[in-house]
C-alpha cells in the first residue's frame, strides 16, 4: 500500500510527534517500573498490616482468656469472702462454747479417789501398826470417817468432771476444726487474691503488646498511604502522558486519513476529467462525421 504523502508542515509535525511519542514511550516505561517498584511495596506493606493484625487478634485473644480467668477467680473470692465470714462466725460460736464449758469446771483443787484411797491406806497401816495414844487414835478415827464421805464426793465429782471434760474437749476440739476450715479457706483465699494480681498484671502487660502491635499496624497504614500518595502521582502523570500518546496518534492518523482522501479525491477528480474529455471527443468526432455525411464542413477560426 502506497504512503499518503504529506505536506511539508505536516510531515514536520509528523515528524515532531514521533520523537515526542518515543520519548513519552521511554518515560511511560520508566514510570511504569517505578510505579510497579511502589505497588511491591504495597504489597508487601499489605501483606505486613494484615500479618500484624493477625498477630493482635491471636494476642487480644489470649488476652480475653486471661480476663475469663480473672472473672472466675473474682468470683471464687466472692464466695471465699461469704464462706470465711460464716466460718469465723462458727469459730466465735465455738469459741464461746468453749467457754461457757470451761466454767462448767468444778471451783477449788479436788483430790481425786485415788488420792483419797491411799491416804485411807495410810491411816488404816498406821492405825494398825502404831499405839496411838486415844487423843490421836479418835482424831485418826475422825479423818478416816471424813475421807470416807469425801470419797464418795470425790467419785461424783470425777463423773461430773469427766463429763465435763469430754464436753471441754469437744468444744476444744470444735474450735480447733473451726480454725482449720478458717485458715484452709483463708489460704485459698489469698492464693487465689495472688493469682488474680498476677492475672490482672499479666492482662495489663498483654493490652500494652496488644497496644504496640496496633501502633505497628497504624505505622504501617500510614506508611502505606505514603507510598499510594506517590503511587497516584506516578498513575496521574502516566495517564497525562497516555492521552498526549493517544492524541498524538490520533493526530498522525487524522493527518495520513486526510492526506489518503486528498489524494482518492484527487484521483477521483482527474479519473471524472479524463472520462469527460473522452466523451467530449467522442462526441465532437461523431457530430463531425455526420457533418461530414451530409457535405463540406467549413472550420472557423
Amino acid at each position: 500500500m502506497t504512503r499518503p504523502v504529506l505536506t511539508e508542515e505536516a510531515e514536520q509535525e509528523d515528524r515532531d510527534d514521533r520523537d515526542k511519542i518515543r520519548h513519552a514511550e521511554s518515560k511511560l516505561r520508566d514510570l511504569y517500573n517505578r510505579r510497579a517498584v511502589l505497588l511491591d511495596q504495597v504489597h508487601q506493606l499489605s501483606d505486613g498490616q494484615r500479618d500484624l493484625f493477625e498477630e493482635r487478634q491471636r494476642r487480644q485473644n489470649a488476652v480475653e482468656e486471661v480476663y475469663q480467668d480473672h472473672q472466675a477467680i473474682g468470683n471464687r473470692l466472692a464466695e471465699l469472702r461469704r464462706a470465711r465470714d460464716a466460718a469465723r462466725s462458727k469459730l466465735d460460736e465455738a469459741v464461746v462454747s468453749a467457754r461457757m464449758v470451761r466454767g462448767e469446771m468444778p471451783k477449788g483443787d479436788h483430790a481425786t479417789p485415788e488420792q483419797i484411797r491411799k491416804e485411807m491406806e495410810s491411816l488404816e497401816h498406821r492405825q494398825q501398826t502404831t499405839a496411838l495414844p486415844l487423843k490421836d487414835e479418835n482424831a485418826l478415827i475422825d479423818r478416816m470417817r471424813a475421807l470416807k464421805t469425801q470419797l464418795v464426793a470425790s467419785e461424783k465429782d470425777r463423773a461430773a468432771i469427766q463429763a465435763v471434760l469430754a464436753k471441754r474437749k469437744e468444744a476444744e476440739d470444735a474450735v480447733r476444726a473451726r480454725k482449720v476450715e478458717l485458715d484452709a479457706i483463708h489460704n485459698e483465699f489469698e492464693h487465689l487474691r495472688s493469682e488474680r494480681e498476677r492475672a490482672m498484671a499479666s492482662i495489663r502487660d498483654r493490652l500494652v503488646d496488644v497496644g504496640g502491635l496496633l501502633a505497628q499496624v497504624r505505622e504501617k497504614a500510614k506508611e502505606r498511604a505514603s507510598v499510594m500518595v506517590r503511587v497516584d502521582a506516578f498513575s496521574e502523570e502516566i495517564r497525562g502522558l497516555e492521552q498526549d500518546v493517544n492524541a498524538r496518534l490520533r493526530a498522525t492518523r487524522d493527518r495520513r486519513q486526510e492526506a489518503k482522501r486528498t489524494v482518492v479525491d484527487y484521483n477521483r477528480e482527474v479519473r471524472q476529467n479524463v472520462a469527460g474529455e473522452g466523451a467530449y471527443a467522442r462526441a465532437a468526432e461523431a457530430q463531425l462525421e455526420e457533418l461530414m455525411k451530409r457535405g463540406k464542413v467549413t472550420l472557423r477560426g
